[in-house]
């Protein structure tokens, strides 16, 4: 015995209720988006959602516009809309804000908001995003000659979160350099030529790995060739005493016991960091 059921052939269902009338189907007026329409200040009435959506987005592309007034104004608005129980969108935001403002030659006050950013921090990605941020109120002239301890101490916590970052090796050597710390600026732009051989070797390989994969065969491509040499330059380099123990205590995260992540000058983590990376490379690391 078949099944009653009447379907029509726009998608609705028969007398049911369940589905949608032609009237209704009729009545429906999609809402067509132009380019930039989240810059349309007169638009019809919208709730809360739609024009904490609007404002985030044209705060954004004035922020990239570099129209930082405006975008500071847009960003303040939608923190004022923004629910308290949506601490992503209120973190994003209010970096933002301390971008903006450090910008701006607020340096002091985007310093307050970095640091209490700093503060309520609970995981590791959220620590960098907060140490990215005030890395890069530091760079502001009016925030700098103020703290250049405070930009050292932070790129030393940076780097005890994330060894493995050449970038910021590079950035603590230059420090290290205006500081007249030829021995550490050394140290540091080691580090940094280890970690990009290494990302290179990986690279390298993945290439390898693709070739092969692709190819059905074990024929040596010139990207193996790279990939093998790279591997045996690697391999004697770390041989060497110095650099050897410097790639030991770079490919292994020590810094899990006895580091305050909230502190920047904290005698603690620096004492840390100098006797993992500073401390007599020629001897085996704890």
């Amino acid at each position: 015995e078949g099944f009653d059921f009447d379907f029509d052939e726009n998608g609705g269902s028969g007398d049911d209720g369940r589905g949608s009338s032609n009237s209704e189907r009729d009545d429906y007026q999609p809402r067509v988006l132009t380019e930039g329409w989240f810059r349309d200040s007169d638009q019809p009435q919208r709730d809360d959602d739609q024009r904490l959506l609007e404002l985030k987005l044209r705060a954004d592309l004035l922020y990239f516009e570099a129209r930082y007034d405006n975008a500071l104004e847009d960003y303040l608005t939608a923190l004022d809309l923004l629910p308290a129980s949506n601490a992503i969108v209120r973190r994003d935001i209010t970096e933002a804000v301390a971008r903006c403002q450090a910008i701006l030659g607020r340096g002091q006050e985007a310093l307050q908001i970095a640091r209490k950013q700093l503060d309520e921090c609970s995981t590791d990605d959220q620590f960098m995003a907060a140490y990215n941020l005030l890395l890069d109120i530091f760079l502001q002239p009016d925030i700098a000659a103020q703290h250049s301890d405070s930009h050292r101490l932070a790129l030393q916590n940076c780097l005890l979160l994330n060894p493995l970052c050449d970038r910021l090796w590079r950035r603590l050597s230059r420090i290290y350099a205006e500081l007249g710390r030829s021995d550490r600026r050394t140290t540091c732009l080691q580090a940094a030529q280890h970690i990009t051989t290494v990302l290179a070797v990986q690279e390298s390989n993945l290439k390898l790995q693709t070739s092969h994969g692709s190819a059905g065969s074990d024929q040596r491509t010139p990207i193996a060739g790279k990939a093998m040499s790279l591997i045996s330059f690697h391999g004697n380099y770390r041989n060497l005493p110095y650099s050897g123990r410097l790639w030991e205590r770079l490919s292994y995260k020590q810094a899990n016991v006895g580091f305050d992540r909230k502190r920047i000058d904290c005698g603690g983590n620096e004492a840390l960091f100098d006797s993992i990376y500073f401390s007599d490379l020629s001897q085996p690391s704890a």
